[in-house]
């Protein structure tokens, strides 16, 4: 299970000021791949 962050920025467009957060895991030697992808607020 891997948990990754990445932040966009833009100077000029605010709404793409944002990170993500992607969650992977590998299942079955590596047949099965699941992700879930979040927008969120960092604090």
């Amino acid at each position: 299970m891997a948990t990754l962050y990445y932040s966009f920025h833009s100077p000029d467009y605010d709404y793409m000021n944002f990170t993500i957060k992607v969650v992977m895991g590998i299942k079955n030697e590596g047949r099965h791949i699941q992700y879930s992808v979040n927008k969120i607020e960092l604090i």
